[in-house]
């Protein structure tokens, strides 16, 4: 039996400069009220261990979202966040009986490799790029060990012309669509990313 729950939450940064710093680079964080994109990363989860091992048994957790998106995102180096996360799942995992906890939660690195300076946290827009740095962490569903915490990283062009007025004005026609763009790189992240923590 496996239990899937996300930590990511419904806001992107927006770095509008190719400079960051510690704080994940942005100049601003843009709430995508309603966007659902932990819903979706929980389903997207579903379908790719779905397809790959037929049968295996999926129970939904039903924990404090708000307290896990906000430690989720609450430190940006080291593995605080996720050890946060861990004791915010313990009396569930208590509770239940299940062998694996799959928690996606957002990471942080360069978003180009080859310079220094530009650097990310979680979900957002740097530039004229969609960016996501995610974790994937695997927990043994009776002791809460980390069995495998996986990295990926996820960076390409905007699908569309984006006016600037999109990122410093939000509106919920261009938040609609900066989900959507969202949705697409956890669509394509996912996958190859529980396949690397051996799932």
């Amino acid at each position: 039996m496996v239990a899937i729950v996300s930590a990511l939450g419904d806001a992107i940064g927006y770095q509008a400069m190719n400079a960051g710093l510690w704080d994940g680079g942005y100049n601003i964080t843009i709430p995508l009220t309603g966007a659902n994109l932990d819903t979706a990363a929980e389903a997207m989860v579903l379908h790719a261990l779905t397809a790959d091992i037929p049968g295996v048994g999926m129970k939904s957790m039903d924990v404090p979202r708000d307290a896990l998106v906000a430690h989720g995102n609450s430190q940006r180096l080291s593995n605080g966040p996720r050890d946060m996360i861990r004791d915010d799942l313990k009396p569930w995992r208590e509770a239940h009986d299940v062998d694996l906890i799959i928690l996606l939660m957002p990471g942080e690195g360069a978003v180009d490799r080859h310079k220094t300076g530009r650097y990310f946290f979680g979900m957002g827009v740097s530039g004229r790029d969609a960016v996501l740095f995610l974790r994937v962490v695997v927990l043994d569903g009776k002791s809460g060990e980390v069995l495998s915490d996986m990295k990926a990283r996820a960076v390409g062009r905007l699908g569309g012309l984006y006016p600037e007025t999109v990122f410093s004005h939000p509106t919920p026609e261009g938040n609609a669509t900066l989900a959507a763009e969202m949705r697409n790189l956890l669509q394509g992240t996912i996958p190859g990313l529980l396949h690397n923590a051996g799932l």
